[in-house]
């Protein structure tokens, strides 16, 4: 096959088979082993090897030694360093976590402080929840700042904490529900290994309606495995290296495919009438590259580029057969032979799979919500553990009522999409609104929330514990999936609140253009901008008082109270400009 069994090893997804390494997958179910004991599950054998080798130690903090033992505890042992590295326990109001001896802190190493990164004079504090406030359920910051360094207190600052008070259990980091699985250990203990590949995205490939055995010859001419005469010349001397179809020049997977008379005919004669030689001085990789991922420009609709890709892929299968049964004896075909039965192939791929394509649909309009409801759309633009947040209330006509942005320090993308949501439910509390919709494009975080999704995820399961408890209170409350294109306000919000650094409730006359449109720039220039600038702990205060006592009084429609209500914001940004 001309491929090495290790290379061939790796995912798909990096340019492998998937096939795994039977020393690496019996290491990864004696993982699996150890993870139960390191996680103390209520199992017999579990208590028999503790009482016999750990002795009151923990499997994760303690050091253990291994000699003269049972061959499976020697095993099991082996695996316990790449289990320190991906177990770590999820902080909770009521924790007993230790600070310097149990992992906690998932985004330094080990996540576990090191003591050059404490004050000495603040060892007595020794458990999680010593520096938490349980009336807020939030971070002391004053006993961060006195405990550890700058940087570490950021690091602890972007962990969220879960409100109730389940014991502590460990979890596996690796895994985005913190569930143990000896697939996600195998690629945890082989990212090493995985990580030194180029990063082509192989899953376009993989994903194409293809069929397997097409698939695999693409993957054979990029990795430049085909048995080609130029190929086989670098193992053992080819007394003649000349190709098979014309007989002109030395045979590689470029001439064959692209620079063979051959080949260029047949697509000149083909329904494509298609002039390859342009495209001479491309590599075959670079050709193919060029029509999954370029050829937007080629043509008009996504139909027809799939349809052009799956003529090459055909063509490429019936050239390489071509080849191969000269190769063997068999006797020329002539051109239009060969150019009918690529074409009829081609069209019967197509008729088979053109019913199960899917093409997305161009627009799909925000909706207002029913008379007598609101509708707030949130969205969150993550980077580099930062996320801005922004957060859009319309009513049922359409009009805006508020918009806001904000600043989280969080660990992935799919926390800052469930902070944005309980940002809204916070405002929505706060000011008693009762008939609202919330809407992301988070579909993850949604039916995460309604309790539809099979999965869960363990670093935003702090934060929709808390959006839960807020939505007992307002049971009728909606929390809806919405699509980017519907969704475009929030994002474009959040897009622009990364850009400029704002945080706070924006006044109505200043919201950008692009919230609108999707295009464009703000109303306001950078100096203006800088003019309207308020920050989140000078001014919020008044201005949700303002909202509340708007909202409280008469019995006004819920549309006359915010209108009068956001006109007393921007009364009170007007006056806080700078």
């Amino acid at each position: 096959m001309l491929k090495c069994w290790d290379s061939i090893c790796t995912p798909k997804s990096i340019g492998g088979l998937g096939f795994k390494r039977s020393f690496d997958m019996n290491l990864s179910l004696f993982a699996k082993l150890a993870w139960m004991i390191a996680s103390d599950q209520n199992l017999f054998w579990v208590k028999l090897l503790k009482s016999k080798y750990l002795r009151g130690k923990s499997f994760i903090s303690n050091d253990i030694i291994a000699c003269n033992s049972s061959w499976i505890w020697s095993d099991i042992c082996q695996c316990r360093e790449l289990i320190r590295e991906g177990a770590i326990y999820p902080v909770s109001s009521l924790s007993t976590i230790s600070i310097w001896a149990e992992p906690w802190i998932p985004s330094i190493p080990r996540f576990t402080p090191s003591f050059s990164n404490i004050n000495p004079n603040t060892l007595s504090v020794s458990l999680v929840r010593d520096l938490i406030d349980f009336s807020s359920c939030s971070w002391k910051l004053q006993s961060l700042t006195a405990t550890f360094s700058p940087s570490l207190v950021l690091e602890i600052l972007k962990i969220q904490i879960s409100p109730s008070d389940s014991p502590k259990s460990l979890v596996w980091s690796p895994s985005l529900s913190g569930n143990f699985s000896t697939k996600s250990f195998y690629h945890h203990s082989q990212r090493a290994r995985f990580s030194n590949h180029a990063p082509t995205d192989w899953n376009q490939i993989w994903n194409f309606k293809l069929h397997n055995r097409h698939k695999l010859l693409l993957w054979r001419i990029l990795h430049n495995i085909l048995p080609n005469k130029a190929k086989l010349g670098d193992l053992f001397p080819i007394l003649d290296p000349c190709c098979f179809l014309c007989n002109n020049n030395v045979e590689s997977l470029d001439h064959l495919f692209i620079t063979c008379p051959v080949t260029q005919q047949i697509w000149f004669a083909s329904f494509w009438n298609f002039n390859i030689s342009t495209f001479a001085h491309m590599s075959i990789s670079q050709w193919i590259y060029f029509i999954f991922y370029k050829n937007n420009k080629l043509f008009d609709s996504a139909a027809k580029n799939h349809e052009f890709i799956l003529f090459n892929v055909l063509l490429f299968d019936n050239v390489w057969k071509y080849r191969n049964s000269l190769a063997h004896g068999g006797s020329p075909v002539a051109i239009h032979v060969l150019v009918k039965s690529i074409s009829r192939q081609a069209e019967l791929h197509w008729l088979s799979i053109v019913q199960t394509l899917h093409y997305r649909s161009s627009t799909n309009p925000w909706t207002p919500p029913p008379a007598g409801w609101l509708k707030i759309n949130v969205d969150a633009a993550y980077n580099l553990d930062l996320a801005h947040s922004g957060c859009i209330l319309k009513n049922e006509h359409g009009s805006v009522c508020m918009a806001s942005v904000n600043l989280h320090n969080c660990l992935d993308a799919l926390t800052a999409e469930c902070l944005v949501i309980l940002e809204a439910c916070n405002f929505l509390h706060a000011n008693n609104i009762k008939n609202v919709i919330i809407e992301s494009d988070s579909l993850n975080a949604i039916s995460y929330i309604n309790g539809s999704s099979r999965n869960s995820f363990w670093k935003a399961s702090p934060v929709v514990e808390k959006i839960k408890r807020a939505w007992n209170v307002w049971p009728s409350w909606v929390f809806k999936f919405s699509p980017r294109s519907s969704n475009g306000a929030a994002h474009a919000l959040a897009k622009w609140a990364s850009c400029n650094s704002f945080v706070g409730l924006i006044p109505l006359s200043s919201i950008p253009i692009s919230v609108f449109c999707d295009k464009g720039f703000p109303i306001s220039n950078k100096k203006q901008r800088s003019m309207i600038y308020i920050t989140h702990e000078d001014h919020h205060t008044k201005t949700m008082e303002a909202v509340s006592n708007t909202l409280k009084k008469g019995s006004i429609t819920m549309g006359e109270r915010l209108t009068a209500n956001f006109r007393r914001i921007d009364e009170l940004l007007g006056s806080a400009a700078i």
